[in-house]
């Protein structure tokens, strides 16, 4: 599923051409991350992890390369890529008018 909303989105950015406007050429830096989302996803669904993961996690035995790799890619996953993913998406349909609605959310009616 993953693979087929990448696809779609590389066809409609193709069909825009990212270098006209700012925001298109940010939706195609998100594009690109969850493009690495999605080969780190790879990464984690092809890693057998030894059946002890729960200790190494707990810090009762020593941990294996393979469980190193296995938390690190869904730290990055989790903490890094979702979020940059997110803000880029939202920097990237954000309208004048949202932006000033905010600005007058957080600092009081007027100018």
């Amino acid at each position: 599923m993953r693979s087929f909303l990448i696809s779609l989105l590389e066809a409609v950015l193709h069909m825009l051409n990212p270098l006209h406007s700012p925001r298109l050429a940010v939706l195609d830096v998100a594009l690109e991350l969850q493009r690495l989302d999605h080969r780190l996803f790879e990464v984690l669904d092809s890693l057998s992890l030894p059946f002890d993961v729960g200790k190494m996690r707990e810090e009762r035995v020593p941990r294996t390369v393979l469980a190193e790799i296995h938390g690190i890619v869904e730290l990055v996953k989790r903490e890094y890529l979702q979020e940059a993913i997110s803000h880029l998406l939202r920097v990237s349909e954000i309208t004048e008018e949202e932006l000033r609605e905010e600005f007058f959310e957080l600092h009081g009616g007027g100018a």
